[in-house]
């Protein structure tokens, strides 16, 4: 991902709009390109910071951010284990199907 594309997608993860693969390919981008994690951590902060002001709430928006980039890499992960065992599982299935279907061909065949 280039930094063009992330800084657009910065609103998008602040908002809990990003999912799925461009989610995993934005936290990558971030935690390898320090300019971007600095523009999407100034984003965070602002638009956290004048919420919480209006509303007269306390907050730790460093800490919040560090929580939601983890939690967010926790997601990716099962994410990530769950496609496997999809996939694992298809792959059993489709295994099965053949065997089975080799079964009844040769069971009728020998008939």
């Amino acid at each position: 991902m280039k930094c063009q594309d992330a800084e657009l997608l910065i609103q998008n993860f602040i908002n809990d709009d990003l999912t799925g693969e461009p989610l995993s390919n934005f936290i990558r981008h971030i935690d390898n390109c320090h300019s971007c994690y600095e523009e999407m951590e100034t984003s965070y902060l602002l638009k956290e910071a004048l919420s919480r002001l209006e509303n007269g709430e306390t907050f730790d928006l460093h800490g919040e951010l560090t929580n939601k980039l983890t939690h967010m890499r926790e997601c990716i992960e099962v994410h990530k284990i769950l496609t496997i065992i999809r996939r694992a599982i298809s792959i059993t299935a489709a295994i099965l199907l053949v065997m089975s279907s080799l079964y009844l061909l040769f069971t009728f065949y020998l008939l």
